[in-house]
C-alpha cells in the first residue's frame, strides 16, 4: 500500500486544491492503481461511513491522458433508499447525509419551539422533506382567520437540492399550507462536513426566516383589504393550470380571461392553494406550482406598485 501524506484538511499536499474541506478521519488510504470500473482511487474519506456512505478521491483512467480528478461516492441502501448507487461529483462537492440534515433541523426546531410535522423521502431516497410547525398561538389575518406559521427543510444526497430551509404559513381555516416567496424566505446552508458548524449556520437562517413570516402575515392581512382585478387574473391565467383557477372564466378552449368572481385577493390565494394542498402531488411538484403561485403575485404586486408594466410582468410569470 502507497500511504498519501494529508495536510491539516485531510487533502493531500500532492495536486487537491487546498480549502476543498475533505477529511479522512480513520487515516485510510486505499492503494494507488486499484481500480473500481475503470476509476484509481488515491484516497477514501470516511466522515459519512456511520451512515453507509464513503467518498473515494481520485480519477478515471484516460488510457495515457492527464487524469482529472473526481469524487467517486458510495452510498449503501438502508431503510429509504433501496438500491446501492455510485455517484460521481468534481472536488468542491459537498454532500451532507439526510439523518444529518434531520438531525439539525430537529434541533433548531425544538430550540425555536416548533415541532415536526412530516417527513417525505424522493428520489429513491436520496432527497428528504421535512415540514415543521410553530408551536405558538396562530396568528389571525382578519377576524376568525387563523393562520400558523412554519418551516421546510430540504436536503439531498446527490446535489439536486441543496441543503436549505424555507419558511411557510399554514391556514387553519382550511389547512391549506401555503408557501412564502421562495426568493423573499428561503434560506441556504453551505455544506459542510463540520456538524457543530452547520448546525451554527441553521440557527443563524431562522432569524430571517421567521423576519418573513411575520412580514408575509403583514401581507396577507393587506390582501383581505384588496379586491381581485382584471391584471392579477391574467397573470394566474398564464402561470397556473386553470384547474387551479375555477373563479376565473376563460374562452372556451383559449387561456383568454373573460372574466372572474368577486372576490378579495386573500380569498383568491386561499382558493388556488387549497386544491393544491389536497391532491396528492409529491412535495416537490407542490412546491413548483405554489413557486409559481407565489411569483404571480409578487409580480402583480410591481405592476400594482408602477415598478413593472403588464406585458413584462406577463413575460416574467410566463417564463418562470
Amino acid at each position: 500500500m502507497t500511504s498519501i501524506e494529508l495536510n491539516e484538511l485531510g487533502t493531500n499536499k500532492g495536486g487537491f486544491p487546498k480549502g476543498t474541506g475533505l477529511r479522512n478521519p480513520e487515516n485510510q488510504v486505499a492503494p494507488v492503481g486499484k481500480e473500481t470500473t475503470g476509476f484509481v482511487s488515491e484516497f477514501v474519506d470516511n466522515t459519512w461511513a456511520s451512515y453507509g456512505i464513503r467518498t473515494a478521491i481520485g480519477a478515471f483512467d484516460r488510457a495515457g491522458l492527464t487524469p482529472k480528478r473526481y469524487q467517486l461516492i458510495e452510498i449503501e441502501p438502508n431503510a429509504q433508499r433501496h438500491d446501492r448507487m455510485t455517484i460521481v461529483k468534481g472536488l468542491t462537492f459537498r454532500l451532507i447525509p439526510n439523518e444529518v440534515a434531520l438531525e439539525v433541523a430537529n434541533s433548531v426546531a425544538a430550540k425555536r419551539g416548533f415541532k415536526q410535522d412530516k417527513i417525505e423521502y424522493g428520489k429513491g431516497g436520496l432527497s428528504v422533506y421535512a415540514s415543521y410547525i410553530s408551536e405558538d398561538r396562530p396568528k389571525e389575518v382578519k377576524v376568525g382567520d387563523l393562520v400558523a406559521v412554519g418551516f421546510q427543510m430540504k436536503n439531498s444526497i446527490d446535489g439536486s437540492t441543496g441543503y436549505r430551509f424555507s419558511g411557510y404559513t399554514l391556514r387553519l381555516a382550511c389547512t391549506n399550507g401555503m408557501t412564502v416567496p421562495e426568493g423573499r424566505n428561503t434560506v441556504s446552508l453551505a455544506r459542510t462536513t463540520d456538524i457543530g458548524q452547520l448546525m451554527r449556520d441553521a440557527e443563524a437562517a431562522m432569524e430571517p426566516l421567521l423576519a418573513g413570516l411575520n412580514e408575509q402575515l403583514e401581507t396577507y392581512r393587506r390582501w383581505t383589504q384588496i379586491d381581485l382585478n382584471m391584471q392579477l387574473a391574467n397573470i394566474l391565467a398564464v402561470s397556473l393550470p386553470k384547474k387551479y383557477l375555477p373563479f376565473i372564466d376563460f374562452a372556451k378552449k383559449t387561456k383568454a380571461v373573460v372574466g372572474f368572481q368577486h372576490m378579495t385577493v386573500w380569498d383568491a390565494f386561499n382558493r388556488i392553494t387549497d386544491p393544491l394542498t389536497h391532491t396528492k402531488l409529491e412535495a416537490r411538484h407542490r412546491d413548483w406550482f405554489r413557486a409559481r403561485l407565489n411569483r404571480a403575485v409578487a409580480t402583480w404586486t410591481e405592476v400594482q406598485n408602477g415598478t413593472r408594466n403588464m406585458d413584462d410582468a406577463l413575460l416574467m410569470v410566463g417564463s418562470f
